[in-house]
């Protein structure tokens, strides 16, 4: 997330480079203060959105985006693991909290808030494994004797 009164800078090109990022989503936000319109648009990898958190504007279209990153229906939702549900439902909390917090003015615990709903949706999409899966895995599975 970018504060749009102040752009992408090099230091936010600088984490993308540190970090081997191709594809990416770039949140201008605050466009209340720089009179933007609300949009979206993807070019090579990379999402951009362009919204004001505080007035509203552009939001629902990145709530549409998330929403179809992977759909959950009525068909696949009895296939889904528990696991990845409780951990959506958290990831949920979390960026409502930075929700909240931002309304507050909160920048950092904003950031606190991503961070973990960051974390959360990494895991579940296999970025990092933490200690509990690997126990839960080689509890309830029979590994190679």
């Amino acid at each position: 997330m970018v504060d749009d009164t102040c752009g992408f800078d090099k230091a936010d090109a600088q984490i993308i480079t540190d970090n081997d990022i191709d594809n990416y989503w770039l949140i201008n936000n605050k466009i209340d203060k720089t009179n933007k319109k609300p949009s979206f648009c993807e070019q090579n990898n990379i999402k951009n959105f362009n919204v004001s958190v505080l007035e509203n504007l552009g939001v629902d279209l990145l709530i549409n985006e998330i929403t179809n990153l992977n759909s959950i229906s009525d068909e696949n939702i009895g296939t889904a693991r528990q696991r990845h549900l409780d951990l959506l439902k958290k990831a949920l909390d979390h960026l409502y909290m930075a929700k909240k917090y931002n309304d507050n003015q909160g920048l950092d615990i904003v950031a606190e808030e991503l961070r973990r709903a960051h974390h959360i949706i990494d895991e579940i999409l296999g970025g990092q494994v933490n200690k509990e899966l690997l126990d839960k895995v080689f509890s309830d599975f029979c590994i190679g004797k």
